[in-house]
């Protein structure tokens, strides 16, 4: 479950790290809102049953020897997770707000303090941060048009969409 990918077991925020050999951010408004829409459908539908699950597609990874996983396919997926997780945290008090994961990017060192203040300015520096602050906007204004939502479809990212876990053996090329 995507609540799972925000910490480890000892309760720390997990790392993932974007290898250079990865494409940036690239989603567009649409695929961010068909995620969105996808997720809000599931959590909609009638008769559900507990041990349903909506299921993302499978995130590869490969554990590193400072505890981090590098993202060998995903980073899309697991950078919008992130940013809609992001939100859930501006949209509760602070003692509300729950632990996410971290994402750093090889060719993006200064992606967290972008995230921290993703300001337009900042968002015409690379086309990387141009996409997040993009998606930024839309995650906020789809939410913004769905207020009576909103705690259900937390509910169900956190809860009841999941992803593929794969993890490559150490010692394997990534590439």
């Amino acid at each position: 479950p995507v609540r799972e990918l925000r910490v480890d077991t000892s309760g720390q925020p997990i790392r993932y790290f974007i290898p250079a050999y990865q494409r940036g951010f690239r989603w567009s408004a649409t695929q961010v809102t068909q995620l969105l829409e996808d997720v809000q459908e599931f959590a909609q539908r009638k008769n559900p049953q507990p041990e349903e699950f909506y299921c993302l597609q499978p995130l590869v990874l490969l554990a590193r020897q400072d505890g981090s996983f590098e993202v060998v396919d995903g980073q899309q997926r697991l950078t919008s997770l992130l940013l809609v997780l992001r939100h859930f945290n501006e949209r509760a008090a602070k003692k509300y707000q729950q632990p996410v994961y971290f994402i750093e990017y090889a060719t993006r060192p200064d992606l967290l303090g972008f995230l921290e203040d993703p300001s337009e300015a900042r968002a015409k520096s690379n086309i990387d941060f141009f996409h997040i602050a993009q998606a930024i906007r839309v995650i906020e204004t789809w939410f913004g048009e769905r207020e009576s939502e909103v705690e259900a479809i937390k509910d169900t990212f956190l809860n009841k969409v999941k992803v593929i876990w794969f993890e490559i053996a150490t010692g394997e090329n990534p590439v």
